[in-house]
């Protein structure tokens, strides 16, 4: 615990809310993601959930690691 807790104190953490129609318009996003070591998307319906999304980081920035997190899985009855 305490050799996470020394990392990541000098990690530097964003939070984006993106509500945006596509945020892949946005430069400000790739330029964001292309310096970045991990994106976490929240939900099912997260901004870059989607297979093209995930191309596209993966595109912008190989070695990014990518985490999609749901309560209720992203597929089933309770997934929305």
């Amino acid at each position: 615990l305490s050799a996470f807790l020394d990392f990541s104190l000098t990690a530097e953490v964003l939070v984006l809310a993106l509500k945006a129609a596509d945020p892949f318009a946005d430069d400000g996003f790739e330029r964001l993601v292309r310096n970045a070591d991990v994106v976490i998307d929240v939900g099912p319906d997260g901004a870059t959930s989607c297979a093209a999304g995930a191309e596209r980081l993966a595109l912008w920035n190989p070695a990014l690691v990518h985490v999609t997190v749901s309560a209720f899985g992203l597929d089933g009855p309770k997934a929305h």
